[in-house]
């Protein structure tokens, strides 16, 4: 299961030696191999993550509720909020749904110290 990448910089070392591209070589073939024994999983399902810097799978990330209410000037949540300090725009990303993959996000994130759920939700 090595990396398309991998193999080109394998392919490339044998062909023109250079230390700088062998060391990205041996990177890309103890990531892949660590990768093979100890796979990402998915916060969301536990399946597999193809990219190791997300902590969802496609599917997961796609199926998470948005609210698009960044788009609604006069949005439900602003409604909410108008009790408070008067605000010009409020707005929340997701819907929260108990059980689901976003509650596992936010607990991975505020309770384990999942680094990787913080830069998704920074991304987004």
């Amino acid at each position: 299961k090595v990396s398309h990448g991998a193999k080109i910089l394998l392919f490339r070392i044998l062909r023109y030696p250079n230390h700088i591209e062998m060391l990205h070589a041996l990177k890309a073939l103890v990531h892949d191999l660590f990768s093979l024994f100890f796979p990402k999983l998915c916060l969301g399902c536990n399946g597999e993550v193809l990219f190791s810097k997300n902590c969802l799978c496609y599917a997961c990330e796609m199926d998470l509720p948005k609210t698009y209410f960044h788009l609604i000037v006069q949005n439900p949540l602003k409604n909410r909020m108008a009790i408070g300090p008067q605000l010009k725009r409020c707005f929340a990303l997701y819907f929260f749904e108990s059980k689901g993959a976003l509650e596992r996000l936010l607990y991975a994130l505020k309770y384990q110290g999942n680094k990787t759920v913080g830069l998704f939700f920074g991304k987004n």
